[in-house]
């Protein structure tokens, strides 16, 4: 091995080291934990995949002739219902998040401007199509809604009760 490699190979292994330092070495005066563990959620996850899992084992394990299609059928439900439970809670922790997120004024959120004729889901302003049912997005007919706060007016008013925004 000749001088230049070996100069090429300390370059090298001296810029791995410090690209793998840097989050250690970087001064970050934020405070913050840069990624966000939800423990509760990861956990729901965690018994979901374990409920799939022990249905398909029943599954295998009924098709093979180890079990009888009593003893499968009690297993089936009782995971199924594990993993139901468990999904919902998610969902329903997801949905707080996103209602914790959403940002607002005066207490109402700025997101939704009019609600779907279809299914009465809030749309945002912008929306060409509703994300609950999936038609045409089209406001609920009679339906004023503030283009600013998203609260609803009579047909007729020239500003919006809550927040001033004229209205067209």
């Amino acid at each position: 091995m000749g001088i230049i490699d070996i100069l090429l190979i300390t370059i090298i292994v001296a810029a791995s080291a410090a690209y793998i330092a840097m989050p250690i070495i970087k001064n970050d005066d934020s405070g913050e934990i840069p990624v966000a563990f939800d423990l509760e959620s990861i956990s729901l996850e965690e018994e979901k995949e374990e409920s799939y899992n022990a249905i398909k084992e029943a599954e295998f394990d009924y098709e093979t002739g180890k079990l009888s299609k009593e003893d499968y059928n009690i297993i089936k439900e009782k995971y199924a219902g594990k993993a139901v439970k468990a999904m919902q809670k998610l969902e329903e922790n997801k949905k707080q998040s996103a209602k914790a997120e959403e940002p607002t004024v005066k207490g109402k959120s700025t997101k939704t401007a009019a609600a779907c004729a279809h299914c009465g889901a809030d749309l945002p302003t912008d929306a060409k199509f509703c994300q609950s049912c999936g038609k045409t997005a089209k406001p609920q007919a009679g339906a004023n809604f503030c283009p600013k706060c998203g609260e609803k007016h009579r047909k007729g008013d020239k500003f919006c009760q809550s927040c001033g925004q004229r209205i067209n």
